[in-house]
């Protein structure tokens, strides 16, 4: 990946970039802090002659144990919890201040330790410590970030102590390497976190390509099936306790409308313009329907000419409005086409409530309810296109035992005359 597309991508995804590189972080750290925790035995092997009568150093060596014990459950158990560890951010910053005081941590038992060890132990001290940051290289390395928050206070305490060391052992040398292995880590890490930014972004890429239309740049309906499926899920789970409904009639709470929109006879703009004018009605389309919704409001490319708006938590009243202003922007809008003509185009729209019947929310799955609302468009085209009509549960359905959608949609007329559903032309 070159640089030019390397940052365009990076601006796409910046903030789901940020996420996906701490959930990373998170999983790979939790053996590097069972490492650590070895780690500091080989440190408390170092300093034993010291130890015992450093209360300091006591002190800081048993609060970086904990600090590590810490971000063990944290790392853990954290990624897993809801409630408010569902936050990103929470995890992030709880996570980099973890790391600033376990790398403040190790740099104060350099501060502590270094005057009162031999060169030989020094020399010991600066290999275990460049161990560990070595080490985690690997685990923290794809969050920079994090990885200067822990090595950046180890090694200045190092450069420091070594800089200022009077004793004539060659401390210039550890000064040296210092400086050396520090130029050295920052290339590491940037090659790290490009290789692993490169990686999370083509993934990033072709998971949304997956999910959008190419020509509409909207969702497509592989998307809107994995996003209505937690939706139910969602709505069925909120308004039902075994039997017993929780919501009042007509509560705007924990419901949706999904609304059909087909273009009117679209076959004749491509026979007549082309291909090449029929993509772009479909891209003005997609304009026109950003213009009409919510910002809350899914729009999805249903395939061919029709499109699929969901809108979640609206009244009748709003949801009508809704496909109104549709119907309306649609009839006011002329259509470009690449040669340059203008022309007119119009739009039949059906939408249908979900829970279908709120006395029996799980009556009609979505699909089910969506095949209600396409079979609204097609009575709107019977009836002579350029309109909307509406269906809601009918005064029979209630005791109506079996229901069966595709007997309803092939039969529309008589579905409604035996009062299984209603429909109403706004």
């Amino acid at each position: 990946m070159d640089k030019v597309q390397f940052q365009e991508l990076y601006k796409k995804h910046r903030v789901v970039l940020r996420d996906e590189l701490v959930k990373d972080v998170y999983r790979r750290t939790r053996m590097a802090i069972f490492a650590t925790l070895g780690a500091l035995l080989i440190f408390r092997a170092i300093v034993d002659e010291i130890f015992d009568n450093n209360i300091a150093l006591q002190i800081i060596f048993y609060t970086v144990v904990i600090v590590n014990i810490a971000r063990l459950i944290a790392t853990w158990c954290g990624w897993r919890a809801k409630g408010i560890w569902a936050s990103v951010n929470l995890r992030y910053w709880s996570f980099a201040a973890g790391t600033l005081l376990l790398g403040s941590g190790l740099a104060a038992l350099n501060f502590i330790a270094y005057p009162t060890l031999t060169p030989a132990k020094v020399g010991l001290l600066a290999v275990f410590q460049a161990g560990i940051m070595s080490a985690a290289l690997v685990n923290v390395g794809s969050c920079r970030f994090f990885y200067a928050l822990y090595v950046a206070p180890c090694l200045l305490s190092l450069g420091i102590l070594s800089a200022v060391d009077s004793r004539e052992w060659g401390s210039w040398i550890l000064f040296l390497s210092v400086i050396v292995y520090s130029i050295t880590l920052v290339l590491m890490i940037q090659a790290q976190y490009r290789s692993r930014s490169e990686s999370v972004l083509m993934s990033l890429e072709l998971k949304e390509m997956a999910f959008n239309d190419s020509l509409t740049n909207l969702s497509n309906r592989r998307f809107l099936s994995a996003f209505l499926d937690k939706e139910v899920e969602k709505i069925l789970r909120s308004r039902m306790n075994g039997q017993q409904i929780l919501l009042a009639p007509g509560s705007t709470e924990n419901n949706m409308f999904l609304f059909m929109l087909d273009i009117d006879r679209f076959k004749d703009v491509n026979d007549t313009y082309g291909h090449d004018a029929g993509d772009a009605v479909l891209r003005q389309v997609a304009d026109i329907l950003f213009q009409s919704v919510r910002k809350s409001d899914i729009i999805v490319r249903w395939g061919g000419d029709e499109f699929v708006v969901v809108s979640r938590d609206i009244q009748l009243n709003g949801a009508r409005k809704i496909a109104q202003r549709m119907h309306s922007n649609f009839r006011k809008n002329e259509f470009l086409l690449p040669s340059g003509e203008f022309i007119k185009v119009t739009c039949s729209i059906g939408y249908a409530q979900f829970p279908f019947y709120p006395n029996r929310p799980n009556l009609l799955n979505w699909g089910q309810v969506l095949s209600l609302a396409d079979a609204c468009v097609y009575a709107a085209k019977q009836a002579g296109r350029d309109r909307i009509m509406s269906v809601s549960s009918g005064i029979n359905l209630e005791q109506h035992g079996a229901f069966d959608v595709a007997s309803i949609v092939h039969n529309f007329p008589q579905a409604i005359e035996k009062g299984l559903v209603q429909v109403a032309a706004d």
